[in-house]
């Protein structure tokens, strides 16, 4: 642990280009968090990985082909393209700042384009059971949007759009059952919180550190949070823990609400439509 502080000060000492608040935690408090976050999350991980060791999986039969359609095409050849744009503006503005990439919107973006281009129907069925967990981040950053980097052309305009798809997408995909819904235990809710704590304090910290960026706000919080002092991430990861729960179980159901009312207020071709979806979703 000495040494680990110890290297954090030394790029703290180095890095005369940071900004003051990318040091917003004393070194001593990232390294305490850094053990701490790795002992829960990989933790809850092991436990839940041997809770459920011989749970029965509803997966969709590996030799079943997922039916994709047209529109599945646009989408994720749309989604690409704001990916690639959001690439190339990074480096356009400075070539580190790729490392913005590893925001959640892109590794969310990655993770749709999986389900969309995607082969392996069990893969397929556990990144889309754990992705309904992430779309309270997806509502975040189109409720309480910090553009205050989008300056380039259209660069906005490609912000709007690709987190319009992330939320769409999952709804896209419930509404059409192009995969078994299996969100209603804690099974994939404690994989999705587990791996995504994982990869904030080994990917996104590390990454913050070595380029100054405060990639996914490890480094300081946000603009505008209610969340400061020593504890922000602490405070923060509670909050996110729970919005994802009400993301994973609640989100499915509120599509089907529409599914409901839009078979109730439409015209008969409306509910043929419906019968159609119905079957589909039992035949998996």
């Amino acid at each position: 642990m000495q040494h680990l502080e110890e290297f954090i000060v030394n790029l703290q000492t180095q890095d005369g280009n940071a900004h003051p608040q990318h040091w917003y935690l004393s070194p001593y408090q990232h390294v305490i968090e850094y053990f701490v976050g790795n002992l829960f999350f990989g933790g809850l991980l092991v436990l839940t990985l041997l809770r459920f060791r011989n749970r029965e999986e509803t997966q969709t039969k590996p030799n079943t082909k997922i039916e994709r359609g047209r529109w599945d095409k646009v989408f994720g050849f749309s989604l690409l393209v704001c990916l690639i744009i959001q690439t190339y503006y990074n480096y356009l503005m400075n070539p580190k700042w790729v490392v913005n990439m590893l925001h959640p919107c892109h590794i969310m973006s990655l993770l749709n384009l999986y389900l969309i281009f995607g082969s392996n129907p069990n893969r397929l069925h556990a990144v889309f059971n754990i992705s309904l967990f992430y779309t309270y981040l997806t509502c975040l950053a189109l409720g309480f949007p910090d553009t205050s980097m989008l300056y380039l052309p259209f660069h906005i305009h490609v912000f709007w759009i690709q987190h319009s798809l992330l939320l769409l997408l999952p709804a896209y995909f419930v509404w059409n059952s192009t995969f078994k819904l299996d969100v209603y235990d804690y099974y994939y809710y404690n994989l999705a919180n587990a791996l995504g704590g994982l990869f904030c304090f080994n990917i996104q910290l590390p990454a913050s550190f070595i380029t100054s960026m405060n990639v996914n706000y490890m480094l300081a919080p946000p603009p505008g949070s209610p969340f400061s002092g020593q504890y922000y991430r602490a405070l923060m990861g509670a909050l996110l823990g729970t919005l994802s729960w009400f993301s994973g179980f609640l989100f499915p159901r509120a599509v089907h609400l529409l599914m409901a009312l839009y078979t109730f207020y439409s015209p008969p071709s409306a509910t043929v439509f419906q019968e159609t979806i119905e079957k589909k979703h039992k035949a998996a």
